[in-house]
């Protein structure tokens, strides 16, 4: 349940940031912003953390696993973006809306992508070092 709680907290934190990235984008093309977009922006960043936690977290069985996982979780975050993207009144509701919406998902999503693939790489070296100096130490010991 830890584990999940923290991988929340993690893709909250990278999606919310690309999320308002985007959105900042957005407001300097059409040069205006509407106060309740703040807490869109937070919502937004909470359901898709949600259920980019339910689909991307656990081990994969296979390459083929995590392509699939990878494809349906885009396609779920598109659909729910594309949603919410109509219900807060951020763009119109219309084709090019969808289609705006999607590459804006695209976006968050490389992003999210290279920014916990980067995080994670910092505590996969801790561990390693970690695990390296605590039977590095052992290997010393038992020689005695």
């Amino acid at each position: 349940m830890m584990k999940y709680l923290s991988e929340f907290i993690k893709y909250f934190c990278i999606i919310t940031t690309g999320i308002t990235l985007i959105s900042g984008l957005t407001i300097l093309k059409y040069d205006a912003v509407h106060s309740s977009m703040l807490m869109e922006v937070v919502i937004a960043g909470a359901v898709t953390a949600l259920v980019t936690t339910i689909f991307l977290t656990g081990e994969p069985k296979s390459k083929k696993d995590m392509l699939c996982r990878m494809g349906l979780h885009y396609i779920s975050l598109c659909v729910i973006m594309i949603i919410m993207n109509f219900s807060f009144g951020w763009m119109k509701c219309s084709i090019g809306g969808a289609v705006s919406m999607i590459v804006s998902v695209a976006i968050v999503y490389i992003f999210t992508t290279i920014a916990y693939v980067f995080t994670s790489r910092k505590e996969v070296r801790e561990i390693n070092e970690a695990l390296q100096k605590k039977y590095h130490n052992n290997d010393s010991e038992n020689e005695e």
